[in-house]
């Protein structure tokens, strides 16, 4: 899909499944919009924040929930 986008000095790509799945994961849990994610520097968590005013900590692999942070608006 994104063939011309590819930088020309990437002369040698992956071999990929034609019918691979973009969404290897799906982290449920926010009940609002979710406006950022980040990784931890590890890689091994990842956090979302979402309009429902909480902070989501999550395993990268597992996917499983491991801390809400609440927060509030003024």
């Amino acid at each position: 899909m994104f063939q011309d986008e590819r930088p020309r000095w990437i002369i040698t790509t992956p071999l990929v499944d034609e019918k691979w799945s973009r969404c290897l994961q799906t982290l449920e849990g926010h009940t609002g919009w979710v406006s950022s994610v980040t990784f931890s520097h590890d890689g091994r968590r990842l956090a979302s924040g979402s309009a429902d005013q909480t902070v989501q900590i999550w395993d990268a692999e597992t996917g499983v929930l491991q801390r809400t942070l609440e927060g509030h608006m003024d």
